[in-house]
Order: structure tokens, then C-alpha cells, then sequence
């Protein structure tokens, strides 16, 4: 389980918390949140594996491919995987550790607690008391570390009256299982990496998760966040959030969530505008979010923006809770809320004019909220004629301001068609076996293998990945009993190392390079009809390009198959995809400045190829500014979109 935790340490962000601010209701937002991301680490199964075997050779396929190479076109839609589920996870990779190891009851006097080590990747245990009561929590404090009674009593008093339900008012609802009025448990200790954190783990039996708490937890650092401080309960009301929210949708995107989490903070009124100003120095991307824990603090404050502009705009509390409440996951979440709601917008419309609104910030409107204290500076300056060119992250904008001399300037924009989904293409012919991206899913490409009347098998096939270190993997598995149970293969490149026991068995993990030729021996089960299966598992935050498999044979059932039809596999998730990808979009819009204080913003028609032009009028007689909003558009692929602006006197 990845955390979702508050991973910026408050005291090296140097971001200071001011004092309780009143967010204004829907049509006003919230000022920026504190400067505490949250991971929650998401729950995934048993370090143990059930079955492995390994490789006695590497064959080369003797056998020609199974169709003729065609040109394969780039996709329009990408669907999601199918939402990740633990218990059956658990049920199916690992059967023998069904009972697991009893936890403590909630409110015990004494306990061990598990703790991940976020900095590290790893876990590992903290001793701690029962320091306290109060009607929402069971408060521990580790055992080495001193809270005054008083100041706790205070600080678990404020949580009950205001932090607990202000989030449950926007966020969850009171009657769903595990808010019904039963404490949740808050521990008070040192944590590495984080300021604080909310475990999905703690959600789920130790079968299922070896390092479970058994019972919905809060934890936080509160020497980072002293207790009673205004930082303390933005942390708890950021990581409360996660836990409502969690009941509600456990499979939501890590972007959406982290910036509904620190919504949860301002709306509590907890404050800091630093983290949305890291975001708008450069373009960032609002939904793919680096692996690397110290490099993700703009991009809490990018999502908490855009949450924000969502509460201003599009519904206030009560539409942020039917958000929440929506079965879909990010982008498409999103797309089902304004839907349902009859706004007749698209995520696409509402990201163009959020962008816009992040650089303009208008006085009321469309392009203004309140979130915004200090807008986007230009990307790029052009004061005279001539070509611009630039690359820009997907879901992320770039302004080109434009002070040309006085007259008429006319733009053209030229973007590409289209955009690979990996940084490398297939390994032969046109696609490969693509297991796709998302945080919480579960993709599984399956098929029967009749290996009946050999005496020895081996499974070869072409594997390239990124996958989130330790925290996702890949596995290949074979079914005896019809799909009912799976043993997981160990192969040359998969590995055994599991530090927060988010593995079932031997699997992929971090990243290939390239493209690497995989052998697992098969011979154990040669003489019998099996399922074969590849599965790529992902946890609750952050994911990497994926996983994608090509040229798969068992040379000695005379079995090929290069991907380049659907052939008889079953695909849950898994897409066949060619070098040329997704198709690119981007959103382009023109934004005036005039003279006489007032503003324009005029969208630029692109066609199937993303051509556009238009002519801007007024340099030096109305306009004092002119900038260019370009912000690229395709979905799951982290490759970046590149543009070029010819900029020349109007004809």
C-alpha cells in the first residue's frame, strides 16, 4: 500500500501556517492549504510468495508471427483497468495465509502499532500508550515520546468540534460503515518522510495485509506538527479527508484526492499558499505525479487549486461530496459529476478555463477564485516576430506573453497528431500487450495453454516496464484449478524484494530500461491444460508508465503470439497499443490584455492535425499584453507534447 500522507515535512518546506481562516461557501473558495501532503499507504498483499519456479533456458521462437504487421492507429479513449480488489487479491495469490494474525481491539491500553517508513520504504513497529479519549478518537502517544495531558485534551477536543465535522459535512457521510460515531484511532509519533499519513491498510485483515492495523488510523508526526498547533490539525483534517474518502471511493486518483485533502485543510481553516505557488512557477502536470516523494510538492498545490476552482465554480460543498461519492476516478470522475449535474461541460472545458484562470485571476467570473493568491507568471516573453517552440507534461499549461510592437500580429500554432503512451515502441511489428496506468487498479491478460503430451515447457516473452518501485508490480502466474487460485513464476528480472509487503509473490518492479527477453520454466506443469496469466497490480498512490509484454511463445506447444491481433486472450485492463499511441490534444487559447483595464479571452480553433491561427489586433493601441495559453491534452501517457507558434505581422 502506497501512503497517502502528508509527505512535505512542514519545518523543510518552510511553510508557515497561519492562523484559522474562514473559507468562504460555494461561490467563494478556500485559501491555499497547509503544506502537509498526505500518503495513504494503500494496501497490497503478503511479502510471500505462493509458487515460483525457475527459467532452465531461453529460447528463441522458431515460429513465424501470427499476422502480417499493419499500421496501428493511435487511440481516441483510453478506458480505465478495473478497480483494484485486495480480498480477492489475497484470496487468489495467496490462499495459504487465509486466518492471518489477530489485531488489537480499538481502545486498548497498550499496543504495537505498525508504521511505515516513507523516506525509507519500509516498516517497522512503535510501542504506544492510550493517552486519551475523546468522543471521535482513541489518541496513543509512542512510548518514547511526551505529549502534556492538557494540551491533548485540547488539541482531541478541537478535532471533535471542528475538524471531524467539517470534513464529514463536505466530504463522506455519516452513515457509511465505519463513521457511524465509532472513535477512529489517532497515534501521536515519529515518522520519517512525512508529516503525517492515513493507511488504507489499516482497512483490511492481516491476511490480506500483513502489516494492518485493523482499525482506521490517523498518524502524525507531532514534532513536525506540534500538537495543538495550527499545523497539527491541518494534518489531521488533510489525512481525515483521505480516510472519509476512502470509505466512499477507495480506488480515486492520487491527484484528485491529495487536492481534496488539502481542501479538507483550508475548508478547516488551516492555510498556507506555498505549495500553489511552487505549482505555477513552471508547468506542471495537474495528474501525473513523479515517484519520488521529495519532488511532489507543487503538485499538491496544483491539485489543490483545481479542486478549488471546483468548489467555487461548479457546486460548493454539496457537489464536492457528490464527487467523492462518484464510482469513477479522476479525470472521468469528474466528467460523471458535471454530466450529472447538468453543467454541460466537459473536465477538458473546465481545465482550459481553470488555466486561464490561474494566469489571469480576474477580479469575479469564470477566470477568478478566491484559492488563487498570487497568479502564473508568463513561461516565455516575445517582443519580436519569429518562431516559438516549446515541449509541455500533459494536463499542464505554458503562457507565452507577447509584447510586440505596435499593429497586428498574426499566430499560428502547430502541435502533434499524435504521442506514443511509452518512451519506447514495440518490440516488434506494430503493438504490444499494454497493461495500462491508474493508481488502485488491477489488470490481468489471460489465456488457456494445453500442454498436454510434453514433458517440458518454457514461457518466453519480450517485457519492458516502469513501475513504481516497491510499491506496484507485475506478475506471471499460472492456474491449475481453473482461475481459482494462481501460483505467481519467478523470472530472470522479476524481484523477491518486498519492503512494505505490497508484493504477493516475485514480481516486476521499478523500471527495465528496455526491452529485456524473459524464460520461465513451465516444465512443472507440462502435461496438462493451464491458464497463463500476466496481472499488473497498483496501489492506492502514484503510478509509472506501466508494463507491456510482446513476442510471448512457448516454443515447445508450437505456441507465437507478437500481439499483433487480439488472439484468444481474455484482457481486463490490458490494451493492445502500436508506437503511435493516443491521440494529442490540446486546449489554445489567446488572452487580452487591454488598455483600458478590461480583458478578452478568445479560444483558437484547432483541426484534426492541431493547426489553428489567428490574428490579434491592437498591439500598442488597445492591447498592452497579449500571452498564449497552451496546455496539452492526452490522456495516460506521461510523454511530453510538443508545440511551435509562428508569430508574424497580420497580412
Amino acid at each position: 500500500m502506497r501512503l497517502l500522507a502528508c509527505l512535505l515535512l512542514i519545518a523543510v518546506v518552510g511553510l508557515a501556517c497561519a492562523g484559522p481562516t474562514p473559507i468562504p461557501s460555494p461561490t467563494a473558495t478556500a485559501t491555499a492549504p497547509l503544506p502537509s501532503p498526505t500518503a495513504t499507504p494503500t494496501s497490497t498483499a503478503v511479502p510471500t510468495p505462493t509458487a515460483t519456479f525457475t527459467p532452465t533456458a531461453t529460447p528463441t521462437p522458431t515460429t513465424t508471427p501470427t499476422a502480417t504487421p499493419v499500421p496501428f492507429p493511435p487511440l481516441g479513449a483510453i478506458p480505465d483497468a478495473p478497480d483494484r480488489d485486495l480480498f480477492d487479491l489475497a484470496r487468489r495469490l495467496a490462499p495459504e495465509r487465509s486466518g492471518g494474525t489477530p489485531t488489537p481491539e480499538p481502545g486498548v491500553p497498550r499496543r504495537q502499532f505498525w508504521v511505515v517508513d516513507v523516506g525509507a520504504v519500509g516498516v517497522y513497529q512503535v510501542p504506544a500508550t492510550l493517552q486519551y479519549v475523546s468522543r471521535r478518537a482513541y489518541w496513543y502517544v509512542e512510548d518514547a515520546r511526551v505529549v502534556p495531558s492538557k494540551t491533548l485534551e485540547d488539541a482531541a477536543r478541537r478535532f471533535d468540534e471542528e475538524v471531524y465535522p467539517q470534513v464529514i459535512a463536505v466530504f463522506g457521510s455519516k452513515t457509511r460503515a465505519g463513521f457511524d460515531g465509532a472513535p477512529i484511532t489517532i497515534l501521536l509519533s515519529r515518522l520519517n518522510g512525512a508529516a503525517g499519513f492515513n493507511s488504507s491498510a489499516d482497512r483490511y485483515p492481516t491476511w490480506v495485509y500483513p502489516y494492518s492495523n485493523g482499525q482506521p488510523t490517523l498518524y502524525v508526526d507531532h514534532q513536525v506538527a506540534p500538537v495543538g498547533s495550527n499545523a497539527f490539525f491541518g494534518v489531521l483534517a488533510h489525512e481525515f479527508q483521505h480516510l472519509v474518502h476512502g470509505d466512499e471511493d477507495p480506488s480515486e486518483d492520487t491527484w484528485i484526492n491529495e487536492g481534496l485533502s488539502e481542501l479538507a485543510s483550508a475548508l478547516a481553516g488551516f492555510t498556507s499558499p506555498r505549495l500553489a505557488s511552487l505549482f505555477l512557477e513552471s508547468p506542471r502536470s495537474l495528474v501525473l505525479w513523479p515517484e519520488s516523494a521529495g519532488a511532489t510538492a507543487p503538485y499538491y498545490g496544483g491539485a489543490y487549486l483545481f479542486v478549488s476552482y471546483l468548489y467555487t465554480h461548479y457546486g460548493g460543498a454539496d457537489g464536492i461530496r457528490a464527487l467523492v461519492q462518484r464510482p469513477e476516478n479522476g479525470i472521468r470522475g469528474v466528467d460523471a459529476y458535471l454530466a450529472e449535474r447538468g453543467y454541460g461541460k466537459t473536465f477538458r472545458d473546465v481545465f482550459a478555463d481553470w488555466t486561464v484562470a490561474n494566469y489571469l485571476d480576474a477580479p469575479s467570473g469564470p477566470y477568478s477564485y478566491a484559492a488563487l493568491t498570487s497568479p502564473a507568471p508568463p513561461g516565455r516573453v516575445v517582443r519580436e516576430f519569429g518562431a516559438v517552440t516549446g515541449d509541455i507534461p500533459q494536463y499542464a499549461a505554458e503562457y507565452v506573453a507577447l509584447r510586440l510592437p505596435q499593429g497586428d500580429a498574426e499566430v499560428t500554432f502547430s502541435g502533434t497528431a499524435a504521442l506514443p503512451l511509452l518512451p519506447v515502441a514495440p518490440y516488434s511489428g506494430q503493438a504490444c500487450w499494454w497493461g495500462n496506468r491508474g493508481d488502485s487498479m488491477d489488470s490481468t491478460l489471460t489465456r488457456s495453454v494445453d500442454l498436454s503430451g510434453l514433458q517440458r515447457a518454457t514461457l518466453s516473452f519480450r517485457l519492458w516496464y516502469g513501475i513504481e518501485r516497491h510499491w506496484d508490480y507485475a506478475y506471471v502466474e499460472v492456474s491449475t484449478d481453473g482461475g481459482t487460485t494462481w501460483n505467481i513464476l519467478a523470472g530472470p528480472t522479476s524481484s523477491t524484494e518486498n519492503p512494505v509487503a505490497n508484493a504477493f509473490g516475485p514480481g516486476y518492479t521499478g523500471t527495465s530500461a528496455d526491452w529485456v527477453n524473459e524464460a520461465i520454466d513451465l516444465t512443472p506443469y507440462a502435461g496438462r491444460k493451464v491458464l497463463l496469466r500476466f496481472e499488473y497490480v497498483t496501489d492506492d498512490s502514484v503510478n509509472g508508465d506501466g508494463v507491456c509484454i510482446d513476442d510471448i511463445s512457448i516454443p515447445e506447444a508450437g505456441f507465437f503470439d507478437d500481439a499483433e491481433t487480439g488472439g484468444d486472450w481474455a484482457a481486463q485492463g490490458f490494451l493492445r497499443v502500436g508506437g503511435s499511441g493516443v491521440v494529442q490534444r490540446y486546449a489554445v487559447r489567446v488572452i487580452e490584455r487591454l488598455k483600458d483595464g478590461g480583458f478578452s479571452v478568445l479560444p483558437v480553433a484547432l483541426d484534426s492535425q492541431n493547426q489553428g491561427r489567428t490574428v490579434i489586433r491592437g498591439f500598442g493601441t488597445q492591447l498592452n499584453e497579449a500571452t498564449v495559453m497552451i496546455a496539452a491534452l492526452a490522456p495516460k501517457t506521461a510523454q511530453t507534447a510538443a508545440y511551435s507558434l509562428q508569430v508574424q505581422p497580420a497580412p
